[in-house]
């Protein structure tokens, strides 16, 4: 057995900065790079599919409310080299898991391996689930030698996430980072969606291609989304143009129930820090009041959608219902190019059907009609077309100023920039 040497991060005293890792959709690293920054943040390091950095557990507590951009954050608790699977329960069984969490809470293991990983032949780790089985017997095993007592492990609905990474180091030695969800469900979850929607943009997603966009430009900028569907794009459009922090559902929830929303409440190193738990409550309350006040103000004009399905001005008017609002977004049921646009400066944003969740019989077709649109109905306007890359893209007949490689689940997209002079 190889004996790893495992670096602690998860029982430093509060004033020491931390490691954590927010992780985005692919191509979004840069926006999330400078999300981050903005809640002052220095020490950050961009990777793929998010971004690695450096913070106290306060100015934590504020991102975890505050952005916008995120999928998830994991605080980074141990990291150690391992040989094979052998070592990694072995080391796993070393770690004081007990010192991190009570077993009345229940937990799951995920792994992810690296692209080092992926790449190799004939080795051991070919298997992710079978990899978070040794980490969940190593963990098990722990707390059995330690309490004679082992926690519930839940693979639906855990109290605590871990996450096991690793990385190849050579054919024979493996960097393993184990990291712990501090999310629960994914920050995107905004809480207005309705459920079962078909083909919806993550709202984290959507809002990356707003910043992306820069919209809005100059004050009175309007923004146009000729194929809403469900209205995620214009609803973080007001989200952000209204500050509303994008967690102010899940906030709304824990002020007026005081339930444990967030893992990191669960975690003995928070739970035995009163000046942790006293600032964490204080944001709180800071960041619900200020979520409340601006949904009182919310102002919705200058924001226009339109979508051949009717349908879809129904679910936008029931989704600005659950965040409490009741005056609508302008929307009209109608073909894009019946569409009534604004007559003061506006951008277009908008993510057209490509042909994988939505059947779309002419592709090439409809983005040919969508060129020809742009050309003569917003001429001297900006727009945004976020799609997945083929060859329909070719049918626009513009000239796209800038394209940025972005990931919708599993499929390569791009966003396209056009200015039409």
């Amino acid at each position: 057995m190889t004996t790893s040497t495992i670096t602690n991060n998860a029982t430093q005293l509060v004033k020491h900065q931390q490691q954590y890792f927010a992780s985005c959709p692919v191509g979004l690293e840069k926006i999330l790079e400078a999300e981050i920054q903005s809640f002052q943040v220095k020490t950050t390091k961009l990777q793929r599919g998010g971004v690695l950095f450096q913070t106290f557990d306060e100015r934590l507590f504020e991102l975890l409310f505050g952005s916008r951009i995120a999928s998830r954050i994991f605080k980074v608790l141990f990291e150690f080299k391992v040989k094979g699977h052998k070592d990694l329960q072995s080391t796993c069984q070393q770690i004081k898991w007990s010192s991190l969490f009570s077993t009345n809470y229940s937990f799951k293991v995920q792994t992810i391996y690296d692209f080092s990983v992926a790449r190799l032949r004939d080795t051991e780790w070919k298997n992710s689930l079978y990899t978070s089985l040794v980490v969940k017997d190593g963990i098990m095993d722990h707390f059995k030698e330690q309490k004679d007592v082992r926690p519930n492990v839940d693979k639906n609905n855990a109290d605590l996430t871990f996450v096991c990474h690793i990385k190849a180091e050579g054919d024979y030695d493996f960097a393993v980072s184990m990291l712990v969800d501090l999310c629960s469900e994914p920050l995107s979850h905004r809480g207005y969606r309705l459920p079962k929607m078909t083909a919806p943009l993550r709202e984290n997603l959507a809002a990356g291609l707003i910043h992306m966009a820069g919209w809005p430009k100059a004050p009175g900028e309007a923004l146009v989304d000729p194929f809403c569907g469900s209205g995620t794009l214009l609803i973080e459009a007001a989200l952000i143009r209204n500050r509303v922090p994008p967690s102010f559902n899940k906030l709304k929830i824990a002020r007026h129930t005081g339930d444990e929303l967030w893992p990191v409440e669960k975690l003995f190193y928070f739970q035995k820090s009163e000046e942790l738990s006293k600032n964490f409550n204080e944001l709180l309350i800071k960041y619900y009041d200020q979520s409340q006040k601006a949904l009182e103000k919310m102002n919705l004009s200058g924001l226009y959608g339109g979508d051949l399905d009717f349908s879809c001005g129904n679910i936008i008017k029931k989704e600005l219902e659950k965040i409490g609002l009741h005056s609508p977004i302008s929307f009209e049921a109608e073909d894009f190019r019946k569409m009534k646009l604004p007559t003061t400066p506006f951008c277009i944003i908008t993510n057209p059907p490509y042909g994988e969740r939505l059947e779309e019989p002419d592709l090439d077709g409809l983005y040919y009609e969508l060129g020809e649109w742009l050309k003569q109905s917003a001429r001297g306007n900006r727009a945004y077309i976020f799609t997945k890359h083929g060859p329909h893209i070719k049918s626009i007949h513009l000239k796209s100023k800038q394209k940025e490689v972005i990931t919708n689940g599993d499929f390569d997209c791009r966003l396209l920039n056009f200015e039409l002079y």
